[in-house]
């Protein structure tokens, strides 16, 4: 008898725990849409990589949905700009699933643009919703920091449309031909784009044309006051605010 009772109990203390993780993640809104931006951008490449072309476009297709979801989960309280991404997302998932069976550069300039498109979207719907925010707790942060990654995602796919309208406007130590195969083309840009944002600027690949340094110049300067300025501004108001709240109870 009691050692039913100690399963049962244990099980209720699984299910507790459970029940704790979950209303967790969906109390902060902003956690699973980072873990999910941390995955695509650190572990897709690997993928790609280790998997090969078709699988790992594949797996970063899920990724992209994951992402997708967990956006308009944080921006659903906007409920405009809620119906436009939606249609957004609507008309990329159709235009990805004609890209599989038809291999057009100009199909995957449309994806391209209705992915920035969609991602500029987001940025503007989280950025809207931290500035409403009274008070600045560890999910706003999150939700700074996601706006950051989607920052380098969004000029990744500004890179990738220059480069398909206008092949040769980047180029890589090894030189231009790395670029023609489609599949290099995005991965190459995607991590120029963080290298970029963040100034590091390992100088293994360049811009060659005009349009090609301006939107790197544009990039690496809003990444930069991003963080200086905005991300800061929030550190310094969680700060701010918790040592209120240490004040008011010691009082």
């Amino acid at each position: 008898m009691t050692e039913k009772s100690d399963s049962r109990s244990d099980r209720g203390d699984r299910r507790g725990r459970g029940y704790a993780v979950l209303s967790f993640v969906f109390r902060n809104r902003f956690l699973l849409l980072l873990v999910f931006l941390f995955l695509m951008v650190i572990i897709g490449p690997l993928l790609r990589q280790s998997l090969g072309a078709i699988l790992g476009d594949y797996t970063e297709n899920f990724l992209f949905v994951l992402i997708f979801l967990t956006c308009l989960r944080s921006i659903s309280r906007t409920r405009g700009l809620f119906l436009t991404v939606l249609a957004i997302g609507a008309v990329c998932v159709a235009l990805t699933i004609c890209n599989v069976f038809l291999r057009f550069d100009s199909i995957d300039v449309a994806i391209f643009s209705v992915d920035a498109l969609f991602v500029a979207l987001i940025c503007i719907g989280i950025l809207w919703h931290i500035l409403l925010q009274k008070r600045v707790d560890a999910d706003t942060i999150m939700g700074g920091v996601c706006v950051y990654i989607l920052l380098g995602m969004m000029w990744a796919f500004l890179y990738a449309i220059l480069e398909y309208l206008e092949p040769g406007s980047f180029m890589s130590a090894s030189g231009a031909e790395d670029f023609q195969h489609p599949d290099a083309v995005f991965t190459s840009l995607w991590y120029f784009s963080y290298t970029t944002l963040t100034t590091m600027g390992y100088g293994d690949i360049v811009p060659l044309s005009e349009m090609s340094r301006g939107l790197a110049i544009v990039e690496a300067v809003v990444g930069q006051m991003y963080v200086i300025v905005f991300i800061a501004r929030l550190l310094g108001f969680h700060v701010a605010g918790h040592q209120l709240k240490l004040q008011s109870t010691n009082k």
